[in-house]
């Protein structure tokens, strides 16, 4: 079931540019739709505005004060908007030297540093040398898990990290504890993050604007590696993740905003699950067996041998059993391999019965086994979803944040039909 309505339009002036954007859209969105950057570190698209940082403070011509944060200010007809103009930039700078009072300077040595929206902005900002200062109130390293290490020193208490746990990925395993200067993030509830409801995704880790919470299982710079764009095929989301490695080796999975239908949310198996691909165990050339020996030999002469012994298997005498971890490509290749070259059409997948069972009641209500809607459709604009079969949160953990997302934020009606609730 999917919601219609008309949408109204508000038009407003940013630097002098003419912007048209939807009604409720805040002014940072609309200054990012006319190609405007106004910097910020807690603003995360899809959360709550939060207005702590105060980074993305403009100006408001004819508005009594001026200055306001525009991450959390609504856009209105007429709205005249200076982004860069002196009182802006003069306010910025001064929040930036707030920041640096306390913040570890160890950039040389952090994780962030490269991709670190704190650096960023005191270079963009020219914060060359800073007049307000005391001695540094340093504090180790605290391991949250065998995943995530917190820097107190370096943390900004944005609280990106502990609104995505709770709003998007709906867990609130870790919190903000203490007031002032001290003031943390930590575990909800005090307890060990092993003991929480934490789901390992990691999108604390990847919304954190600073080097406050990083991947205990990674230590390079961003500059040291390549990246390419690939599609995860872990689940049957297909969320796009960008690989980052070096040397032959996948160093980490990170994510993409704004791209593919996970808009760069990802889960544990998502960032970590590359590990697999580099296991110790895997094969690393193909080998022959002689006996009871096992023979290394070249690629070529792996495929020539299996395609001799496949060749007097051809005909209706052949059949394919494809895995049910196999990606669409994955399928689409042994169909061919099965149909075109070894001429049988004898093909099936592995399915346990309570899928068949689903696959033939989704078949007989909307004539497809397969979803009715979209991802982004469930998320913006279904009034009610029906989900069937196992826990989604633990086969298509990412596609359980837009149903919650739905849910709390929307509103939207769900109905859960399997064996497991």
């Amino acid at each position: 079931m999917v919601a219609k309505s008309e949408t109204k339009l508000v038009t407003l002036s940013i630097d002098g540019n003419e912007v048209t954007v939807p009604a409720g859209t805040y002014i940072l969105q609309a200054a990012e739709a006319a190609g405007i950057e106004v910097p910020n570190l807690c603003f995360q698209p899809l959360l709550r505005p939060w207005g702590s940082c105060r980074l993305c403070t403009v100006e408001i011509l004819g508005q009594r004060g001026g200055l306001i944060e525009s991450c959390a200010t609504p856009v209105r007809d007429g709205m005249e908007v200076l982004t860069l103009s002196e009182p802006v930039v003069e306010a910025r700078q001064f929040i930036l030297q707030m920041y640096l009072i306390d913040h570890a300077l160890d950039c040389p040595t952090c994780d962030k540093s490269g991709e670190c929206y704190l650096q960023d902005n005191t270079y963009l900002h020219n914060i060359n040398n800073n007049p307000y200062r005391r001695p540094k109130l340093a504090q180790p390293y605290k391991h949250l898990s065998s995943f995530i290490d917190y820097k107190w020193d370096r943390c900004i208490i944005c609280a990106r990290c502990t609104r995505v746990c709770h709003e998007m990925i709906g867990v609130t395993a870790i919190e903000v504890v203490g007031r002032g200067l001290e003031a943390e993030i930590s575990p909800a509830y005090g307890v060990d993050l092993a003991d929480t409801t934490c789901t390992n995704c990691g999108m604390c880790i990847a919304v954190c604007p600073v080097g406050a919470l990083t991947d205990r299982h990674f230590g390079h710079h961003p500059w040291e590696l390549d990246t390419t764009e690939t599609i995860c095929g872990l689940c049957d989301v297909g969320c796009t993740l960008n690989v980052e490695h070096t040397r032959g080796f996948v160093r980490r999975t990170s994510h993409l905003w704004e791209r593919g239908v996970n808009l760069g949310y990802t889960c544990e198996r998502g960032r970590w699950g590359f590990e697999k691909v580099q296991d110790p165990m895997r094969l690393h050339y193909p080998m022959i067996r002689e006996g009871n020996q096992y023979l290394e030999v070249d690629l070529d002469e792996a495929l020539d041998i299996v395609a001799e012994n496949l060749r007097h298997h051809q005909g209706s005498q052949f059949a394919a059993l494809a895995s049910p971890d196999n990606t669409n490509e994955d399928n689409y290749a042994v169909q061919q391999f099965t149909r075109a070259v070894m001429n049988s059409n004898n093909i099936d997948r592995l399915i346990t019965p309570s899928q068949a069972a689903v696959d033939r009641g989704m078949a007989r209500s909307f004539g497809v086994s397969a979803s009715s809607a979209g991802m982004q459709e469930m998320m913006s604009s279904a009034t009610a979803v029906l989900v069937v079969g196992p826990s989604v949160g633990k086969t298509e953990p990412v596609a359980s944040y837009w149903l919650y997302w739905a849910q709390r934020y929307r509103e939207a009606a769900m109905l859960v039909v399997s064996s497991e609730h």
